[in-house]
């Protein structure tokens, strides 16, 4: 059965006036929180650090070095934590950059809902890496945290809500060629808008491993205006983690991104999708795209709790009345 909003009502205190329920955490999410795997995602990292790079321009007949060798594995591994409830999906589409050409993969995962609404809900983040130079396919760029991280969170979280019925249909989205210029997200989201696709909702996570020392708190990404869909998705991020994780504090940005840098869920944005992006609180500009990004330096228990961020997010939004039901009138 489809997981429900749990609310406390009567004796409680009350903080709408003209409504007796009060929103509160929903037991059965809060058992997929308490599920998360540290060691799943410690795993994960070092598997994907251990392909040697991930470079759009990389490897792709290997089976133990560069981005085709990591591309199979990510997909096998959806299959595995998704049983026959995913279904999982090589996205090719050509690039050519800078005078290079290859052949790209996207890697999705489907999680069909049980119910009518047809608006998905994306979570993404991109599975590339590179070292100083863009275009440098040999050279070791580990990408343990930009973007190991990120795809160690989908594939934890598919694992997670695998295990249930939702009413929306969740999908999981490994992107390539961001380091590049998100083209791996401007192909999919091309092909959404031709098929048709209700976005409802798409989080990107870019960066999310930490490291120690640095503050617990997650940055949150969002274009505005403050009436954009963007910051509509970005404040109810923020509610539902006050709700379940009250210790990890949000620090919301008005913005796609840093200044001069980017981000998949522009593309996303550009196509009037309603799109963010979670980020670790400090990044250090030392360790991205270089050799030292390594998964000995990710915090391991900073990065548990944005990815219980992100289950806690989608769970909720997937076991909720849909859009179009939350803004129809009531009967008489």
């Amino acid at each position: 059965m489809p997981l429900e909003l749990q609310f406390i009502s009567d004796s409680d205190p009350v903080i709408d006036p003209v409504s007796d329920l009060v929103p509160a955490v929903d037991p059965q999410i809060v058992s997929l929180l308490e599920a998360v795997s540290t060691q799943n995602l410690m795993g994960y990292v070092q598997t994907l650090e251990g392909f040697g790079t991930r470079n759009t321009f990389s490897e792709t007949e290997g089976d133990d070095f560069g981005i085709g060798a990591a591309r199979r594995w990510i997909f096998s591994e959806f299959k595995r934590v998704g049983g026959d409830r995913l279904d999982v999906q090589f996205q090719d589409y050509s690039l050519e950059f800078e005078g290079k050409k290859t052949m790209q993969r996207n890697i999705t995962a489907t999680l069909p809902g049980a119910g009518s609404h047809p608006g998905v809900i994306v979570l993404m983040a991109n599975y590339d890496s590179r070292a100083a130079n863009w275009l440098d396919g040999k050279s070791l760029a580990p990408g343990a945290d930009d973007n190991g991280s990120g795809v160690a969170a989908l594939l934890e979280i598919a694992r997670l809500v695998s295990s249930r019925t939702w009413d929306q249909t969740i999908v999981f989205v490994a992107l390539t060629a961001e380091e590049q210029g998100t083209f791996g997200s401007k192909h999919f989201v091309q092909q959404a808008f031709l098929d048709n696709m209700q976005i409802d909702a798409a989080i990107n996570n870019d960066m999310i491993g930490g490291r120690a020392g640095i503050p617990q708190s997650v940055r949150l990404f969002s274009i505005g205006p403050d009436t954009s869909n963007a910051r509509q998705l970005a404040r109810y991020i923020d509610y539902v983690g006050g709700l379940y994780l009250p210790t990890l504090p949000v620090e919301m940005i008005d913005g796609h991104h840093r200044d001069g840098r980017w981000g998949d869920q522009r593309e996303f944005v550009s196509a009037g999708y309603p799109a963010v992006r979670l980020m670790e609180s400090q990044e250090d500009l030392k360790i991205q795209n270089s050799r030292r990004d390594t998964w000995s330096l990710i915090d391991y228990d900073y990065f548990e709790k944005i990815v219980q961020l992100n289950l806690v997010t989608i769970a909720n939004m997937a076991c909720a009345p849909s859009p179009a039901a939350i803004a129809a009138p009531l009967p008489d």
